[in-house]
């Protein structure tokens, strides 16, 4: 006979190594990588970093932007953040025009040889 199972439910906590596993894994699988790591790399020198250096830093930083010396880089970033979105549209409208394609490609085959055309993305070939 079998025992009656026990309630062995935990209640979960919050995970932080966990959370930062799903990101990493996460940016990887999107091509986000190198991105996150940079990103990762500068947030873990200004924890690690005193105090009165961050307060320079951010003013230092400040100053750059007024006086146009990052505007390059703010550029830069700013054309490669179009850059994948552009990339993402051009994507999408060749992923449909290819299926466009496929299904006339399909219905004139069909229509040619007065068959039943199999799909060349189906399993049963």
């Amino acid at each position: 006979m079998n025992k009656p199972r026990q309630n062995t439910t935990k209640k979960q906590g919050t995970n932080i190594w966990g959370m930062i596993r799903d990101i990493m894994v996460t940016s990887m699988n999107k091509g986000q990588f190198p991105l996150t790591a940079v990103f990762s790399v500068l947030v873990i020198i200004l924890i690690k970093m005193p105090p009165e250096d961050v307060s320079q830093f951010m003013f230092t930083l400040i100053l750059k932007f007024e006086d146009g010396y990052i505007l390059g880089w703010v550029l830069f970033s700013l054309v490669v953040i179009g850059w994948y979105f552009n990339t993402r549209i051009i994507r999408k409208a060749h992923y449909i025009e290819m299926q466009r394609i496929s299904e006339e490609k399909k219905y004139l085959q069909g229509k040619n040889t007065n068959k039943k055309v199999l799909s060349s993305n189906s399993k049963n070939i």
